[in-house]
């Protein structure tokens, strides 16, 4: 069995790493960096077995110049997931284990009168979305640098309490996402969010 090594940012992969299950324990984003065989040679065959036990979002991230292989994407998919990366030529890996090729966070929504939304948040690989209420039946979750340009897709139930379409939301910015809520009149209105489901997904 392996001895564990912990860190709590950003690491870069290093042969005696490899005699270790590496344990990433960060509530913020952080990296495992795969660096080049010139600036950090390790044996081929050689695996990394990693582990993230903090909320942060860990991705792997390849120096330029290196290729990393994987069938799923380059996160982390969520806390406790585990990954193995596997060198197979000179500047190349195989990345396998729990991985994803998007971060998503999934909440139910409730808004009323002029209050901010308030989220139960049921899965989140994205970040701490803070939600406002930025005019009437218009809503702004925010979170700086999260919402990549043509990499961001947004889904929120189309139903009101009285079963017509209500609602809509999408992305603003590289730092926010809207939605919005009307009344059956189509007026903008406040407090139609119930226990709204909303998806929002952020690809690699």
């Amino acid at each position: 069995m392996k001895n564990t090594r912990t860190f709590t940012a950003d690491h870069s992969l290093n042969t005696d790493d490899a005699n270790y299950l590496l344990l990433i324990n960060s509530a913020s984003a952080n990296s495992i960096n795969v660096l080049k065989n010139s600036t950090s040679p390790i044996p081929l065959g050689t695996r990394f077995d990693i582990q993230a036990i903090g909320t942060g979002i860990t991705t792997v991230v390849p120096d330029s110049g290196v290729t990393v292989n994987s069938k799923d994407g380059m996160y982390i998919c969520e806390q406790y997931g585990q990954i193995s990366l596997i060198k197979i030529s000179v500047d190349e890996w195989l990345l396998i284990g729990d991985v994803s090729d998007y971060k998503e966070y999934v909440a139910m929504l409730t808004q009323s009168g002029t209050g901010a939304p308030t989220a139960v948040v049921l899965k989140n690989t994205i970040g701490n979305i803070v939600w406002s209420r930025s005019a009437v039946g218009s809503y702004t979750g925010t979170l700086t640098g999260a919402f990549t340009s043509q990499k961001t897709w947004c889904q929120v139930t189309a139903q009101g309490l009285d079963g017509s379409p209500k609602c809509g939301m999408g992305r603003a910015d590289n730092n926010s996402v809207a939605l919005g809520s009307v009344n059956a009149a189509g007026t903008a209105a406040d407090s139609l969010l119930n226990n709204t489901p909303v998806l929002i997904k952020v690809y690699n």
